[in-house]
């Protein structure tokens, strides 16, 4: 069973279209479907109590994604805490700024927040790290006579994954086909031409791809072969092909 488009198959379907035979073009639009995991992650120093670092190296991360999460990173200096000089371990009061209230019992202070009453504050590093899921599901189709090119989108669903007939290799380039020496063409689908549409689908999935660490990344292109039939005096058609054998006519 062939899944490219033919003229005796598109006549087959629309026993109408003109005589003589058409001037054929062999195109192909492009479905991308993308899903990228990424990451990307800034660094910052704090100031943290010395006592809550191994608290905040246990604290478990987040599984799913997308997420955003801190971890703390290196510790780069520990010292005494410069805010509970007065009263080591203890700062004024935020309620009563030290006059004495009910939260404080009338003490005037309470636990020093710099330090956790410790005494001992780190500068560490942490990192914020951002975990983002991206997806990219389009339809890129060459440029054909704009009388076509809305129904050429129209009849292209690529909400529905096409057969796996027309699975394309968007990362290949071009290779020897096998039993025999021509070169095939890179940029086409069993000699169907993408013109600038597979241009355009890598260009949007290198945008989606740039930035930050990528964690995963799952991937699926199909061809849409079509033929572009004209005449000298007769208005163009579109013979598109579904994968499975059957065609339709765009005219």
């Amino acid at each position: 069973m062939s899944v490219l488009p033919t003229v005796a198959a598109a006549r087959a379907v629309d026993p109408a279209l003109p005589d003589p035979e058409p001037v054929e073009a062999a195109l192909a639009a492009l479905t991308l479907s993308a899903r990228i995991q990424r990451r990307e992650v800034s660094t910052q120093r704090i100031e943290i109590a010395a006592a809550r670092i191994e608290k905040m190296r246990r604290t478990p991360r987040p599984a799913a994604v997308p997420s955003s999460h801190a971890v703390l990173g290196n510790v780069l200096e520990r010292r005494a805490c410069t805010l509970c000089t007065v009263r080591p371990g203890f700062g004024p009061c935020p309620f009563c700024t030290g006059t004495g209230c009910d939260e404080c019992e009338g003490q005037g202070f309470t636990k020093c927040t710099a330090c956790d009453g410790a005494r001992e504050i780190a500068i560490a590093e942490l990192h914020m790290i951002d975990d983002r899921e991206l997806r990219l599901r389009a339809t890129y189709a060459p440029s054909v006579p704009l009388s076509l090119d809305a129904l050429l989108r129209e009849a292209i669903d690529d909400s529905v994954d096409p057969p796996d007939a027309l699975t394309f290799d968007l990362d290949r380039s071009s290779v020897f086909a096998p039993y025999r020496e021509a070169r095939v063409d890179a940029d086409s689908f069993e000699g169907h031409s993408f013109g600038d549409a597979l241009l355009r689908a890598r260009a949007q999935l290198e945008r989606i791809r740039e930035g930050g660490q990528q964690l995963e990344e799952e991937l699926h292109a199909w061809a849409r072969p079509f033929l572009l039939l004209t005449w000298p005096e007769h208005p163009p058609a579109l013979v598109l092909a579904d994968g499975t054998g059957a065609v339709s006519v765009l005219r």
